[in-house]
């Protein structure tokens, strides 16, 4: 009964390789290597830029310690060297310049509150202070670069980085042994799979995949059965993964797991959806699961945001004077506002208004319903395009077809409604007529440009836009946003698909 049905056989890491196991204890270590390489590059550059005083370089030695031993404490709270997951170099060197600028910050404060009183009128070099915490920051990123890279190329050879025991034999585990499987650079291995018979003897595996039957899908009833099956098959982990009709037995799965000391995670199966974070909180006592449905974490909406906002201000600078030319001439070809501001839904479902220089005549939107049936999009209503629209003004015929009218855009990028790319801005109206594979695209901020802009434009359906917009949450990255925006350069010059 305590047999284990084995699906896996990659191999273990071994002994020369068993810091794969723990490799944020290595953190530790490179991190206070890189602490000691500030510190004498601080000793040094003190001789080569000679302080005012003994007081100011000792001064200077305290400031860079405290920030360091700062950093070491918030990294330490954060999970830098304690955390099981496997290493990511965005991540990773992300958190630690974010508790390093905290730590930076923090002894700043405590040094003008605190001046006089420790080191009387002394004044540490800034720069040298700013160059050894920089030296620190490059040497310790360097390393989580490294012992990332080193462990990913690991895993990709099929060195094991954790075995893990399934309990269960339905979908929900099979799915979940699949996963695993496609994914070799997580360094996991299913060493095999388990049932589970309740106490009333009836055998929870009525939907064993891989072909077998339920009788070659081995059952577990008691404390002992599950303690012989999880040694026998040398995981380190059992990892529940029960069908949703199976939920009920989660209570007695999860006490006999604890009973047995046997380390377990759930595989949270009552989600259709792939969310990119969730954290346990709690409404006092009850805990609860908190699901952050935004395809971006953190440190990815950080420097998104950031990108946008860079980029939105030098251009608001920059581009003022040609904004004021094309004000003047849309004032001059039809009556009417210089803006067009338009009610768009953006990310979950929240509504903003949108800027765009007005192409149209005044009452665009009321001819669009004598204009429905010239949609050329096939849409039903979710998106309306129409290459000779007659509603377009001169002038903006010429905006539309160098996509200038977008520009005020800019504003709604830099007040944090857009991105600079992303999905494009759905209007209510286009909404109203979604389908339930429709919506996962306003998940992420709407973009001035986005992955189907660049793919097509107006030449593509509805339903390839969406897919194109899916595609591009699911897999976002600072460098597929900036190869977007250069390739949308190349788009707009080139006309494409622009009407």
């Amino acid at each position: 009964m305590g047999a284990v049905v084995q699906i896996a056989a990659r191999e273990e890491a071994s002994v020369g390789y068993e810091w794969l196991r723990r490799p944020r204890r290595w953190l530790i270590i490179l991190d206070g290597v890189a602490a000691g390489c500030a510190l004498l590059a601080m000793s040094f550059l003190s001789r080569w830029r000679p302080p005012a005083s003994v007081g100011a370089a000792l001064a200077a030695g305290v400031t860079v310690t405290f920030a360091l031993l700062l950093t070491f404490i918030l990294s330490f709270r954060n999970g830098q060297y304690t955390s099981t997951r496997r290493l990511s170099a965005f991540a990773d060197v992300f958190g630690l310049g974010t508790h390093l600028l905290v730590a930076i910050s923090v002894t700043a404060l405590l040094a003008f509150v605190t001046k006089n009183f420790f080191f009387g009128s002394e004044d540490p070099s800034r720069l040298v202070i700013g160059l050894s915490l920089s030296l620190f920051l490059v040497l310790a990123a360097a390393s989580r670069i490294i012992l990332a890279r080193r462990q990913r190329s690991h895993f990709l050879r099929g060195t094991v980085f954790q075995k893990v025991l399934v309990l269960g034999t339905g979908p929900a585990a099979r799915d979940f042994v699949e996963f695993v499987a496609k994914r070799p650079w997580l360094g996991v291995a299913c060493v095999g799979k388990l049932g589970y018979a309740s106490p009333a003897g009836t055998t929870r595996n009525d939907h064993a995949d891989d072909g077998a039957s339920p009788s070659l899908s081995p059952s577990i009833q008691g404390l002992e059965e599950l303690d012989s099956a999880w040694c026998a098959s040398g995981a380190s982990e059992v990892v529940v993964a029960l069908d949703p009709h199976e939920h009920a037995l989660l209570p007695e799965v999860t006490r006999l797991l604890s009973l047995a000391h046997v380390p377990f995670r759930i595989v949270p199966t009552l989600f259709e959806e792939t969310f990119s974070q969730a954290s346990l909180l709690g409404y006092g006592e009850l805990p609860v699961i908190d699901v952050d449905v935004d395809p971006l974490d953190r440190a990815q909406r950080t420097c998104k945001r950031a990108l946008d906002i860079t980029v939105s201000s030098l251009l608001l600078l920059a581009g003022a004077p040609v904004a004021l030319f094309f004000v003047l001439a849309i004032k001059l070809d039809s009556p009417g506002p210089v803006f067009y501001m338009q009610e768009r839904i953006g990310k979950n479902g929240r509504r903003f208004l949108m800027y765009k220089f007005r192409t149209m005549v005044t009452n665009a939107d009321q001819l669009l319903v004598e204009l429905e049936d010239c949609n050329e999009t096939g849409a039903s209503g979710r998106l309306f395009k129409m290459k000779r629209d007659p509603r377009v003004t001169r002038v903006g015929r010429f905006l539309r077809k160098w996509s200038l009218d977008e520009l005020p855009q800019i504003i709604n990028v830099f007040k944090g409604d857009m991105s600079w790319v992303g999905p494009r801005p759905p209007l209510p109206r286009e909404v109203d007529n979604y389908e339930s594979q429709h919506y996962s695209r306003l998940k992420g901020l709407p973009g001035i440009t986005g992955l189907w802009q660049v793919s097509g434009r107006s030449n593509l359906s509805f339903e390839e836009m969406v897919k194109l917009d899916r595609y591009y949450l699911d897999n976002w990255s600072l460098r597929v946003d900036l190869g977007i925006m250069l390739k949308t350069v190349y788009v707009v010059l080139a006309r494409k698909g622009a009407y």
